[in-house]
C-alpha cells in the first residue's frame, strides 16, 4: 500500500528542495518528532508554523497546507 500523504503540495516542495522533516524542524526550532505528527495530522500546524515554511517556499497557505481529503478518508475506511 502506497504512504498516504496529507499535504502532498508541501511534501512536494520538500522534496523538490531536498528537504527533509529534519530540515522543516530546524527551520521551525522544534524536534523532528514535533513535525512529523504535524506532516501526519495528529497536531494541528500553528499559524506562525504555516507562515514561517510559505516564506520559506515562497507559495501561498492555500497552495502548500491543502489537505489530501480524499486519500484521508479512504486511509480511515482501509484502517477500520
Amino acid at each position: 500500500m502506497a504512504k498516504f500523504v496529507l499535504f502532498p503540495e508541501l511534501a512536494a516542495e520538500m522534496a523538490k528542495s531536498g528537504e527533509k522533516q529534519q530540515d522543516i524542524a530546524k527551520l521551525l526550532n522544534m524536534d523532528n518528532s514535533q513535525v512529523t505528527r504535524r506532516l501526519n495530522g495528529v497536531t494541528k500546524w500553528t499559524e506562525q508554523d504555516t507562515r514561517t515554511i510559505c516564506k520559506h517556499y515562497g507559495r501561498e497557505y492555500e497552495e502548500l497546507f491543502k489537505k489530501n481529503v480524499k486519500e484521508e478518508k479512504e486511509n480511515e475506511i482501509l484502517e477500520n
